[in-house]
């Protein structure tokens, strides 16, 4: 149903997500939620994976807290 209300399913690019994120963790945010229209399926239109995506995200923070 959700698809024909919103329209076909499509992936933020990876990049867009992490930039995102940097910048709420730069701000002091200490948690960030993802949420989708069906977040098992991120990805697969562009190649990526949610795993993938995650794992950077991961990377992110520890690069970020650094700074």
């Amino acid at each position: 149903m959700i698809p024909s209300i919103k329209g076909k399913f499509y992936s933020l690019q990876p990049d867009e997500v992490l930039k995102k994120a940097e910048n709420f963790i730069r701000l002091g945010k200490k948690e960030i939620v993802l949420i989708g229209q069906e977040t098992s399926c991120y990805g697969t239109d562009i190649g990526y994976s949610l795993a993938e995506l995650l794992t950077e995200l991961n990377k992110l923070k520890e690069r970020t807290e650094l700074k």
